[in-house]
């Protein structure tokens, strides 16, 4: 069995942030309801691109045309909690982050605990656009299973429940999936 836990108290990011270094205090005091406390070296940390963006400075001048449709075909990542006259733009590296995150987290806490980092792609039908979680980077997390499931979009869709319920939520980990971590990034 799994479980999904958010991880609450991830302070504000700020450009050249260290995020496994930001997000281990709060990372070490998860709680789950069997007690136990802290990351387990053989959990997944999954973390909105939003956050990694904001620690590489992804700021960019916010548009004139804030129309979803302009955001998107420009590579607008969101305008949401961020200064009023910027944006941010997605993220080019983000296997590449996961891989940074992932080191650090396994520094911080032992083991080696999958990272997962998630963006809101929106696609359009019958001119009306839907958000859809996407995994965007990855270090140790097989992306498929034996049967052919994707299992990079299911536990997006799972972690992005969580960080949704709750306000300002960018991180959550999965317990209890195991068998699909890798060694390797």
């Amino acid at each position: 069995m799994y479980s999904v836990i958010p991880v609450f108290g991830i302070p504000q990011i700020s450009s050249h942030d260290d995020i496994a270094a930001v997000i281990a205090p709060a990372l070490n005091s998860i709680r789950t309801t069997e007690g136990s406390i802290s990351l387990w070296g053989d959990d997944i940390v999954v973390i909105s691109s939003k956050i990694i963006a904001k620690s590489l400075g992804l700021y960019t001048k916010r548009p004139e045309n804030t129309n979803l449709e302009y955001l998107i075909e420009h590579d607008y990542m969101t305008l949401d909690n961020v200064p009023e006259k910027l944006a941010l733009h997605a993220l080019d590296d983000a296997h590449e982050q996961a891989g940074i995150v992932r080191k650090g987290l396994a520094a911080r806490f032992g083991g080696r605990p999958g990272v997962l980092i998630t963006r809101m792609d929106y696609v359009k039908k019958d001119d009306s656009y839907y958000a859809r979680p996407r995994v965007i980077g990855s270090a140790g997390v097989e992306a498929y299973s034996d049967s052919g499931i994707n299992i990079h979009e299911s536990l997006a869709y799972i972690a992005t429940l969580s960080m949704h319920q709750f306000f300002d939520c960018p991180v959550v980990v999965i317990r209890g999936v195991d068998d699909i971590l890798t060694y390797e990034d």
